[in-house]
């Protein structure tokens, strides 16, 4: 027993203060009479409508009824109370962050008698001052996007801008890597480039919110906009999605300073599929997703090599001899090799040694090698990249969920050039755990 004790004091030392909680949702409120009286110890039955996944709870003395840590859903609440009649409003779309509150009324009357309320006009968002906006799992599927990254969409949000040839946007004038980026509620950022670690496909998001301004301090790292993202789960139905996208050069438009010649190649597909259901129904679900991306990109490369009479020590302008650096009154100065050649005893060792790896010119002017820019080679540039999730959620009951993410990246690009491209692989795990006591009380 005592070690049982110990292990779980270690673990809850060694977690760190939670950021999944900001990814939840929250929906409280005050329950009232005909007069405007609260009503005590009303029974409150939230039900998440994908997963009929149910959360209860009794409003306090004050008639005060408070759900916390939700995920993002479509929901619908239940009142009973012994005297009035069954309140039961469907049609509650909860977001990423939201802190919805929606004080209800009750009518005079048995509990077998049923007043049906749908939500239609947007729930008032009272206990935040903070200003954002979210992008919803259509928009994200629907709009278009070039190499699917959904982060161009982070601009339909007001004060939001990306600049030309940049990957991260500006939140309201802030530079691009200074705003915080959150999968499932973890930072996902590279704090020292600034860098997202990696995308997951625009399949696999259910939403995400953007908080321009006047958010919470909990996200006091920052100084640029907050992104939270919040990636799919699974229902209670199997669903399922086989994609592919792809371009190449017979759908590309001609470069309008290049209007003679084929068209350089040009082939990228991304491909893959999402799939997700219950593993129980009503407790536990899954969802996975794979894509893999495939780029091939003919470009031209140029260089400046070594011309023949420079491998020989031949140069068309003065070369000066270092030893002989001599101090006059008025600074310093050197002699210049004789015809601007270095003698081959004054070669040095290794840099003789590395001039065969260097190709000869093969760019020519009217009078012979070109200077500079004399090397050219024609290649393809490639971009091969899978990635994966995982994703499993349980929830133990009312008052506990739990859930699981494993993210996979391989990304092998091979640029065309005289040094060799990188490749790489990325991983990350979630894991968390969410615990509600009553309407204050949240262990994450």
């Amino acid at each position: 027993m005592f070690t049982r004790h110990t292990t779980a004091i270690a673990l809850a030392l060694l977690i760190s203060p939670a950021y999944g909680q900001s990814s939840r949702a929250e929906l409280f409120g005050t329950i009232r009479d005909p007069a405007g009286l609260s009503i005590p110890a009303a029974q409150a039955e939230l039900r998440e409508q994908n997963t009929q996944i149910s959360y209860r709870l009794a409003s306090s003395s004050e008639g005060r009824y408070r759900f916390l840590a939700l995920p993002p859903g479509l929901y619908e609440l239940t009142i009973r109370k012994q005297g009035f009649q069954t309140l039961h409003e469907t049609g509650i779309q909860l977001r990423v962050g939201d802190l919805v509150e929606l004080d209800l009324a009750l009518q005079i009357g048995g509990m077998t008698e049923a007043v049906e309320v749908t939500a239609a006009a947007p729930l008032l968002q009272s206990a935040s001052g903070g200003i954002g906006f979210v992008v919803d799992q259509t928009k994200v599927a629907n709009l278009p996007l070039d190499g699917r990254n959904f982060v161009p969409l982070i601009a339909l949000v007001p004060g939001v801008m990306l600049p030309p040839g940049q990957v991260l946007p500006r939140v309201n004038g802030s530079r691009p890597r200074t705003s915080e980026y959150r999968y499932d509620g973890v930072s996902v950022l590279q704090p020292e480039p600034g860098q997202v670690a990696y995308y997951p496909i625009p399949d696999a998001i259910e939403e995400f919110r953007v908080d321009t301004n006047s958010y919470s301090a909990e996200y006091g790292r920052s100084n640029g906009g907050v992104v939270q993202v919040s990636t799919k789960s699974g229902t209670n139905d199997f669903q399922g999605t086989l994609f592919e996208f792809f371009r190449n050069e017979a759908l590309n438009a001609r470069n309008l300073f290049a209007s003679q010649g084929p068209k350089p190649p040009f082939k990228r597909n991304q491909y893959g599929f999402v799939f997700g259901g219950p593993l129980q129904r009503n407790r536990s679900f899954f969802f996975v997703d794979w894509q893999g991306s495939r780029l091939r990109t003919g470009v031209t490369r140029f260089s400046t090599v070594p011309t023949s009479l420079e491998r020989q020590g031949v140069f068309p302008v003065p070369v000066y001899d270092p030893d002989s650096t001599t101090q006059t009154p008025s600074g310093f100065t050197r002699t210049p090799f004789a015809d601007n050649a270095i003698p081959r005893e004054r070669f040095d060792a290794a840099a003789f040694a590395l001039l065969p790896r260097y190709p000869s010119p093969n760019i020519f002017t009217a009078t012979g090698e070109a200077a500079a820019n004399n090397y050219g080679r024609a290649g393809e540039d490639t971009g091969d990249a899978d990635q994966f999730d995982t994703r499993l959620d349980r929830y133990v009951g009312a008052h506990q969920r739990v859930f699981g993410r494993y993210s996979y990246l391989r990304d092998d690009s091979r640029p065309m050039t005289p040094l060799p491209g990188g490749s790489g692989a990325l991983t990350t795990s979630v894991i968390g755990d969410t615990l509600t006591r009553g309407d204050s009380v949240v262990a994450e």
